[in-house]
């Protein structure tokens, strides 16, 4: 079963009967009727385009260009002891497969945008109708062109289409803002809450323990080993001492304590008194001894006068060095009583004594320093560890806190990090002329009707004429 096409056999039949009509009886093309044809052909034409110019309402078009700038500039804060916050924005054309002009056609081509901009120009949205949006390839160039009935009402819409795409720009920034602040919200309160818990805890551990900073330990440390030093200095310092007081008791035969004695009693007035007296009774009774016997009223006399001055000299040097000071005591010093050239041997032994004895003193005031310090120190140890344990989990807390809460503000600057800035490269201004319909094109039109009607009548004619 053959398919027939209806249009193309009436298009033949059409075809056939005006060449037949263009023919005479005789079969021979006549020239009359074909000059007819063309001029009613072209007069249709040409009457048809005069139609399209005159009747056709006219519409304006206004052209303007946008720009994409390729980065924006970097953000840096310092903060003295605390951190850095910093915000980059990389190019917004370095994704080989995203260019953000795609997406910015697709907002301007949305129902949302083209219905603010038609309520922005006063027109409704079948009148505002779609905008025409070129991207030029190799570039960052968006074109868009609005139409109207008119210069003003095109530019007007163009101006208002620009206005609803910037809102809808800053409504997807303040949008996605928020969304940003929404999710980092909850890890900055959660930062906030570790970093009070860190450090009420170590607050707490300094009000409860003996140390409040790590410092403690060393400066312990450090009176330990200059304790240490002190004791070895003390110590050989004690050596010499003792070795200058021996020489020295050994050259006067007395002790340290004789010594002093001996310089005391000098001293005293009443002492010294009845030490001559006991002095010349001692001669005395060496004298009458020899001339007479014990028993001679003489020699008595002698040896009272000798045991009064001695018990007055022992009285006088309880009193003055309120000690259990004996007899024998005081005839070992006599020798020394006597002879005064020894004073400057004596001033020596007492004052190296002293030294000696302060010496001593010194070093165990040192070695209870030192026993006191070493007992300390394994508990201040613990303590420091543990201090620095907490000091380092409070300043990591507190540098995360810091860099969250300062990456939050720096990324809130950075409002075109997703949706770039879009800078006006060419301004809409009003159109001097239709963009439709242009007569020179209408013209051009009609003469290409023309010209193809004259050659189907010259090919019809050269057809007949075989």
């Amino acid at each position: 079963m053959s398919h027939i096409d209806f249009g193309e056999t009436a298009s033949a039949v059409l075809t056939s009967d005006l060449l037949g009509w263009l023919k005479g009886p005789d079969g021979r093309p006549r020239r009359r009727r074909y000059f007819l044809v063309a001029a009613l052909g072209s007069a249709f034409i040409w009457a048809l385009a005069l139609a399209v110019v005159w009747l056709v309402p006219r519409v304006w078009a206004v052209d303007y260009t946008l720009i994409l700038p390729s980065s924006d500039p970097d953000g840096r804060v310092s903060l003295n002891e605390v951190g850095q916050a910093y915000a980059t924005s990389r190019s917004t054309y370095d994704g080989k497969s995203l260019d953000p002009r795609v997406n910015y056609l697709q907002v301007m081509k949305s129902a949302d945008v083209q219905d603010a901009a038609a309520k922005l120009a006063n027109v409704s949205p079948a009148q505002f109708g779609a905008p025409r949006i070129k991207l030029i390839d190799q570039s960052s160039v968006i074109e868009v062109q609005v139409r109207g009935g008119s210069a003003a009402e095109a530019l007007r819409k163009a101006q208002a289409m620009n206005d609803a795409f910037n809102a809808r720009l800053a409504a997807l920034r303040a949008d996605e803002t928020r969304q940003r602040e929404q999710a980092i919200e909850q890890t900055i309160l959660n930062s906030r809450y570790r970093l009070t818990r860190a450090q009420q805890a170590l607050l707490k551990f300094k009000v409860q323990s003996r140390i409040i900073s790590e410092k403690q330990l060393e400066e312990v440390a450090l009176m330990v080993s200059q304790l240490e030093q002190k004791s070895v200095a003390a110590q050989q310092r004690l050596a010499g001492e003792n070795a200058r007081m021996q020489s020295l008791a050994r050259q006067l035969g007395l002790s340290p304590q004789q010594a002093g004695w001996t310089l005391t009693l000098q001293a005293d007035a009443v002492f010294m008194d009845a030490f001559r007296q006991f002095g010349e009774a001692e001669s005395q009774l060496t004298d009458a001894s020899h001339k007479w016997g014990d028993a001679h009223p003489k020699v008595r006399e002698a040896r009272g006068v000798s045991a009064s001055a001695s018990e007055a000299m022992l009285r006088r040097a309880r009193a003055i060095l309120s000690s259990r000071v004996s007899a024998g005591d005081l005839q070992g010093l006599a020798m020394i009583l006597q002879d005064r050239s020894r004073d400057a041997l004596l001033n020596d032994l007492v004052r190296v004594a002293a030294e000696a004895a302060a010496t001593q003193a010194e070093l165990k005031t040192i070695e209870g320093q030192q026993a006191a310090a070493q007992t300390r120190m394994p508990g201040l140890a613990e303590e420091a560890a543990q201090l620095g344990e907490l000091e380092r989990n409070v300043n990591f807390t507190e540098a995360v806190f810091t860099g969250v809460a300062g990456k939050t503000d720096m990324g809130n600057t950075n409002v075109y990090s997703s949706y770039p800035l879009v800078q006006m490269l060419v301004s809409p201004s009003l159109p001097r002329s239709p963009a439709s319909p242009k007569p020179v094109f209408v013209a051009l039109g009609a003469m290409g009707a023309t010209l193809m009607l004259l050659v189907a009548l010259s090919l019809a004619w050269l057809r007949a004429k075989r």
